[in-house]
């Protein structure tokens, strides 16, 4: 089976109808299906293209000439010339700019293009040295002696006649340059050069001497003025930040002083209490009275307690022992309080003399700024007073800078002529004209066949353009591989379109199955049998089905139709019912009047068995929508409907269900969890990308199980299977007949009327008899 008509998808059966990325772009169906808008926007592009490109630019004619370069061999002991290939290189090079130079187009103009009778090439409000200078074009062979010059104009005798004009004066000139004495314009340009350097050193000497008054010594270095200023500057810095220092020492030794007073006063509010603050109490410790009076009191307790040891507090010897003890520490607490005094006194008076020390420093230090500031001022002064002397000299220093520069420059000039002269003595080459200048009778077309291929390939470049543009924003999905990149879903069928098939006779498409079960359509129909029948390894087979499709005019009334005929052929008990109350259309395809049906059903104003419509297909039942459908839609979701399904299953063999477009009416919802499977419908050119991934969404949020997708309206594609296939198709039932091949095939031909929802296609038989039963048939139909 051909990728045009029938895939299934790489993911496999039963994984869901998962939507994948959108469509992207596929090269071989670009080809297939945009091959003729790419051609013929690239035919319609490129025939004017092509037209312009060859027509407006002017038809024009090269003139070439060669002007050859002989090198000039150094001689072996000539240091000078060694590198002469370099220098060699270097002179052609110079001698072709000088050729397409400005100055020489110029007098080439003069002589070839004088006011009075100017050439017809150089037309009027044109610059004609912008024109020649595009004319002109001059280039080397490599490694070889020969230049090339063209000159490519409308006229040939003009392009002639400027080439070899342009030449002359090139030639000419050059040889003029040369011949000229070299060695009397050497002496008057080192007498210039003489005199401009000596010059030069008098304009130093005056810029020296004003450097010297205005005291610049040197680049960068400044006056004694400004140095002192900026030393004095600098001290003030380092006075001001001494100044802050001193201050913050200053505050400190005041607040040292105002907690020694606080610790005085506290002493004299309680002379026992101990001082921890500041090391009172360790150099109260340190005392030397403190200290042997610390001795006498340990010694007297060592004795109380030996005393203790031996005697009773009734002893006499107890109660001395206990009154040494007590005198003792009545002395240790007198001696601590006069050295505690001792000690804060001390602190007072050390604390008071480094405040009176900071104090004297900051008033240094306030005196010496002072007198900084004064020589500071003083000091701008003098300087204020000088710049305003200086400023005079200052101007003329700067003029003579200005007038030591210009003559510096003249020198460098001077210089650059007297080494362009030495080389003209030693041009490592001469000029001879090699050829003179022709001109070929064919134009010169390289520019028009520039641009026609420049055209051609624009037009391509916009065929292939609007075919990729119009693939990009077509939304319809056209072959299985469309599908495969929508969905995981497996494509059951791909159903061709009724153009692509050919019948015997006139044929209703709802019911081709039975009318012509040879044909190529009603075969691919049969092929959803496979799916039905026999469903994959661990699922049951498909009882009740349900066929839905994004929008209407799909095919999903010709599929259930051919479905349920089909699955009646293979002996199958099906019951066929039509959900679709706004149009319904499975009873007009057997033939059925519209009759009571599922409304009435669902209103219990019927039993089922009243409402089911044999038709004439055997086991084939058709259940329509009813006559009292105004609320079919509202009872879908009924216990009834729930009953109604379980007894169908139990009764038929098989329930297919025909539903209205699921994205516009909400049945196909309501009974899609309900039914063993659903299959897809998606017409080709009729439901697009993003109605069917929104459709498949639905589904997938039901949890339906979704079995496959049935593409229907397949069209032959460029380079596709189904045109080749058909034709084999028709070529093995023929063969099996009358083996008169494709000879005895009949004429098609498509009629859309009023009287049935489907295209039917007319068939016109081969001879009257056939012809004439065609026609009862259709009328039949």
């Amino acid at each position: 089976m051909s990728e045009e008509l029938y895939t299934i998808s790489e993911h496999g059966e039963g994984e869901g109808p998962q939507s994948t990325a959108p469509l992207a772009l596929d090269v071989k169906r670009l080809i297939s299906l945009r091959l003729p808008l790419m051609v013929t926007v690239c035919i319609l592009c490129a025939v004017p293209g092509v037209l312009v490109a060859w027509l407006k630019p002017p038809t024009v004619y090269t003139a070439k000439a060669q002007v050859r370069f002989f090198e000039v061999q150094p001689s072996i002991l000539d240091d000078q010339n060694r590198g002469n290939s370099r220098s060699y290189d270097n002179f052609v090079n110079t001698q072709i700019g000088i050729i397409t130079s400005t100055k020489l187009l110029e007098k080439t103009l003069d002589v070839v293009n004088p006011p009075n009778s100017p050439l017809s090439s150089f037309q009027e409000g044109e610059d004609p040295v912008e024109v020649l200078r595009s004319a002109i074009a001059a280039s080397r062979q490599k490694h070889g002696e020969l230049v090339t010059v063209t000159c490519t104009l409308p006229e040939k005798d003009d392009a002639k006649k400027v080439l070899d004009e342009l030449i002359r004066i090139y030639v000419e000139d050059y040889k003029s340059t040369t011949s000229k004495k070299g060695n009397n314009r050497l002496n008057a340009l080192r007498d210039e050069k003489n005199t401009m350097q000596e010059t030069l050193r008098i304009q130093m000497g005056n810029i020296a001497d004003l450097e010297k008054e205005l005291g610049i010594t040197a680049v960068g270095v400044e006056s004694p003025e400004a140095v002192e200023m900026s030393q004095y500057r600098q001290n003030l810095l380092d006075l001001d930040n001494k100044k802050s220092d001193l201050e913050s020492v200053l505050r400190e030794q005041e607040a040292n002083v105002a907690a020694v007073d606080e610790l005085m006063a506290s002493y004299r509010e309680n002379p026992d209490a101990p001082i921890n603050e500041r090391n009172v109490e360790g150099r109260v410790a340190s005392d030397p009275d403190v200290s042997a009076y610390r001795g006498l009191l340990f010694a007297a307790e060592n004795d109380l307690a030996l005393i203790k040891e031996k005697y009773r507090p009734s002893h006499p010897n107890y109660a001395e022992a206990e009154q040494m003890v007590k005198t003792r520490r009545e002395e240790m607490r007198r001696y601590k309080r006069k050295a505690r005094e001792r000690v804060l006194i001390n602190m007072a008076a050390e604390a008071r003399f480094i405040l009176e020390q900071a104090r004297n420093d900051v008033d240094s230090v306030l005196e010496n700024i002072e007198k900084y500031e004064q020589e500071v001022a003083a000091l701008e002064k003098q300087i204020e007073s000088k710049q305003k002397d200086d400023s005079r000299k200052l101007s003329a220093l700067n003029q003579l800078r200005q007038d030591a520069e210009y003559t510096q420059a003249r020198l460098k000039i001077v210089d650059s002529k007297m080494d362009d002269i030495r080389r003209e003595e030693k041009a490592p080459a001469r000029i001879e004209l090699y050829s003179a200048a022709r001109v070929s009778d064919k134009p010169n077309n390289k520019k028009k066949i520039m641009l026609v291929l420049a055209a051609l390939m624009a037009s391509a470049c916009l065929g292939v353009g609007a075919g990729v543009a119009r693939e990009l924003t077509d939304h319809q999905l056209r072959t299985s591989k469309d599908v495969a990149r929508l969905t995981h879903l497996p494509v059951i069928a791909c159903i061709p379109h009724a153009d692509e098939d050919e019948f015997l006779q006139a044929a209703h498409v709802p019911l081709l199955t039975m009318d012509h079960p040879n044909s190529m359509v009603a075969d691919e129909y049969r092929r959803i049998l496979s799916r039905l029948l026999y469903p994959p390894e661990g699922t049951t087979e498909i009882s009740s089905l349900l066929i839905a499709s994004p929008s209407s005019g799909d095919g999903k009334t010709s599929l259930a139709c051919n479905l349920g005929i089909a699955l009646s052929q293979a002996n199958r008990q099906v019951l066929l019912i039509d959900l679709s109350s706004q149009q319904p259309a499975v009873e007009a395809c057997f033939g059925l009047s519209a009759a009571a049906g599922l409304a009435e059903m669902l209103r219990q104003e019927e039993t089922p068995e009243q409402c089911l419509r044999q038709t004439e297909y055997g086991g084939l039942f058709v259940m329509g929508p009813g006559l009292r459908t105004q609320d079919l839609a509202s009872r879908l979701a009924s216990r009834r409907m729930t009953d109604f399904l379980e007894w169908a299953e139990q009764e038929f063999d098989h329930v297919i269900i025909d539903t209205p477009p699921s994205l516009l009416m909400s049945d196909a919802k309501l009974l899609a969890p309900l039914t063993d499977g659903v299959i897809m419908v998606v017409g080709v050119g009729v439901s697009p990308v993003g109605m069917v991934r929104r459709c498949l969404q639905d589904m997938e949020q039901l949890k339906a199980n979704v079995l496959g997708v049935v593409l229907n309206g397949i069209r032959r594609m460029r380079g596709g299977y189904l045109g080749n296939r058909r034709r084999l198709f028709y070529a093995y039932y023929q063969g099996m007949g009358n083996g008169n091949g494709d000879a005895d095939l009949p004429e098609m031909k498509i009629v859309d009327n009023d009287e049935h929802p489907e295209p039917v296609v007319m068939l016109l038989p081969a001879d009257e008899n056939e012809d004439k039963a065609g026609r009862d048939r259709n009328d039949q139909a």
